[in-house]
């Protein structure tokens, strides 16, 4: 149990999470790509290049090695919460996601595997609350940041896939 109540487990949990993501996201954009073009918000933007997808992925897990080193060093337990739970809000947008798609969208599986594990961290940091108003301000300036950060993630993606198809296609 005490590999899970450790700063480093959220970091890694959303390196797994994202590899599902990023493995799977250009496949599942090919295979419905006639139902996602019909779409006004396709699903992960309009990027479909891996490696574009990974610079995202890489930013939010450079993200989460600092909030971890800061948490380590601090004790900051309710960061540390705000953060996990900010994390774990988003695997509901995964569910839901597939309700509406009515099928697999990447990132569920690993949202529905990793539910398990971050209940007890919720438990575990959640004894650091001693006033729910202190906790709940945490709430109102980490999950906005969270949001956010992967709203401008969105947007740069496909502006870095253009790099990319830039340097994939000419020599000099």
């Amino acid at each position: 149990m005490s590999l899970i109540m450790n700063y480093w487990f959220l970091p890694i949990l959303f390196i797994v999470h994202d590899f599902e993501e990023l493995i799977m996201m250009p496949l599942w954009k090919q295979r419905h790509s006639q139902k996602l073009q019909k779409l006004k918000r396709p699903f992960f933007g309009t990027v479909i290049d891996g490696s574009a997808f990974a610079v995202g992925i890489l930013e939010e897990l450079l993200l989460l090695v600092l909030i971890a080193l800061y948490c380590q060093a601090s004790g900051n337990h309710l960061f540390y919460l705000a953060v996990l739970a900010g994390y774990s809000l988003h695997f509901f947008f995964h569910y839901f996601s597939c309700f509406w798609f009515k099928g697999y969208v990447p990132g569920v599986v690993t949202a529905i595997l990793e539910l398990p594990l971050v209940i007890p961290m919720l438990f575990h940091y959640g004894q650091a609350v001693t006033s729910l108003w202190i906790f709940f301000l945490y709430l109102v300036a980490v999950v906005p940041l969270i949001y956010f950060n992967v709203i401008w993630l969105h947007g740069l993606m496909p502006k870095i896939e253009q790099v990319f198809e830039h340097y994939r296609y000419n020599k000099h």
